[in-house]
């Protein structure tokens, strides 16, 4: 259902996947700064202007980007802000992350991580619950973002040696 001007939607979802790789690959794409912002932010439609993160509990991931022409938000100031809760290696990650675009927030979320050996490969478990405000796009467009980046960390790990 859209959101009206002033209505504050909220949803959580939960996203599995096998990956056909062992659990420590999948790991260091999610732990690794220089991993993660290559599968996570960088793409042919995205510029990146900064991108930090300081993996453990406490610390912090920031990115700043803008997706090129052909898009609703054509040039606008993304940023996304996170905050680790928890951090079990090799299990599971928790944090607190905001989204803001033009300086304006529009979603705030709890994500979890969970991943675990299953089989030749792991199985990761994707908790998003969030909070969507105006000029989010809601929760079903935070979904579907949410599994494009799942496939983009597929193909992160076919490419990984």
């Amino acid at each position: 259902m859209p959101q009206s001007a002033n209505q504050v939607a909220t949803d959580t979802f939960v996203l599995e996947r096998t990956y056909p790789r062992p659990v420590d690959r999948v790991w260091k794409l999610l732990a690794n700064a220089d991993a993660k912002r290559r599968w996570f932010f960088e793409s042919d439609g995205t510029t990146i202007d900064a991108f930090e993160m300081d993996f453990r509990v406490g610390g912090k991931e920031r990115a700043q980007y803008s997706f090129r022409k052909g898009t609703p938000v054509d040039g606008l100031p993304f940023v996304n802000e996170s905050i680790f809760f928890d951090i079990v290696p090799d299990e599971r990650i928790v944090m607190a992350q905001s989204m803001s675009i033009n300086g304006r927030i529009i979603s705030a979320a709890l994500v979890t991580f969970e991943v675990a050996q299953s089989g030749g490969g792991t199985a990761l478990k994707l908790i998003h619950q969030g909070v969507f405000l105006e000029g989010s796009g809601g929760p079903e467009m935070r979904k579907h973002g949410w599994k494009v980046l799942l496939d983009k960390l597929d193909s992160a790990l076919a490419g990984a040696a």
